[in-house]
């Protein structure tokens, strides 16, 4: 099942062959970065293939943006956290999973695709969702687990 639900969100890979520039070469991407995300910090560009990488930070929120070589976003992540997560759908996170709390919220935005994957934690485990389009998925359960020794201590 995990495996099904982040096929959908496959990004394209890419292999950095040159080390982080403090100035990029291709002005269309340069603008279209400038234009998008004025005020980000940390910026760190990575070219590779004709394609061009911004690792940044806007907002205290860390973000990934592959850009084409004529300026067009293949794909852009946010890293974010609970309040990161837009009201709507941690309305519907809190509703269903009312004794846990979310750890870290990441946007994947590619293609007209905007997914949100959440991981989720409370004393029993974690839960990481999948949520786009209304939808929201359990990809992963996992349970925590003490050692026996531990266990025996307490």
């Amino acid at each position: 099942m995990a495996g099904t639900a982040l096929a959908q969100v496959q990004l394209p890979e890419i292999t950095i062959t040159e080390s982080a520039k403090s100035t990029i070469t291709n002005q269309k991407v340069f603008t279209s970065f400038n234009t998008a995300f004025k005020g980000a910090t940390s910026v760190r560009w990575f070219e590779s293939n004709n394609r061009y990488l911004v690792n940044f930070m806007m907002d205290d929120i860390r973000n990934h943006i592959l850009y084409t070589k004529k300026g067009q976003i293949i794909y852009h992540v946010l890293y974010g956290f609970e309040k990161n997560l837009p009201s709507d759908l941690l309305s519907q996170v809190k509703s269903k999973y009312k004794a846990y709390a979310v750890n870290r919220a990441i946007n994947i935005k590619q293609g007209g695709a905007n997914v949100w994957m959440v991981n989720l934690e409370n004393d029993k485990g974690y839960v990481v969702l999948r949520m786009a389009d209304g939808d929201m998925n359990e990809v992963r359960t996992l349970r925590k687990t003490m050692p026996d020794e531990v266990r025996a201590s307490l």
